[in-house]
């Protein structure tokens, strides 16, 4: 996996966080920087991990990894997750139909090829025959 630089940590003192029953603590607000960003993209993007995979390896949350991943592709006028699977699942089923095909195809031309041989052979076996009997083919001038 690419190396990506780990986020900078800023404590922040305003961010005072109150939460039901998790008493009272300072969060930690965390920038990453746009080249973070882009290299946690194109990891999502090439398919390697998930989004989920490299977030929990980077200690980003996945919701914030989703949304960088899903505003790139608006960006970019690509696909969302959701039509790509699709996408992917329409090919998968195309490449395997001419697959099948292919492999028709292919049964078909070793047959062929097979009844050549036999032909061949047939041949070779008959010009022996003529051979030793002295028949050769004849001229006519």
């Amino acid at each position: 996996m690419a190396k990506i630089n780990k986020p900078s940590i800023a404590t922040d003192t305003s961010l005072l966080v109150v939460g039901h029953n998790r008493g009272v603590g300072f969060s930690e607000k965390v920038n990453y920087n746009s080249e973070t960003r882009e290299q946690v993209i194109k990891l999502v993007l090439k398919g390697e991990k998930s989004a989920n995979q490299i977030a929990k390896e980077l200690g980003i949350g996945p919701n914030t990894v989703g949304r960088w991943v899903n505003e790139y592709r608006k960006e970019h006028n690509l696909p969302s997750y959701r039509e790509e699977r699709r996408i992917r699942k329409v090919s998968v089923e195309e490449l395997a139909a001419k697959n099948r095909e292919l492999e028709k195809l292919l049964k078909k031309r070793e047959k062929e090829l097979a009844d050549e041989k036999e032909t061949v052979e047939i041949l070779k076996k008959s010009l022996h025959i003529f051979d030793a009997y002295g028949v050769r083919g004849c001229a006519r001038s």
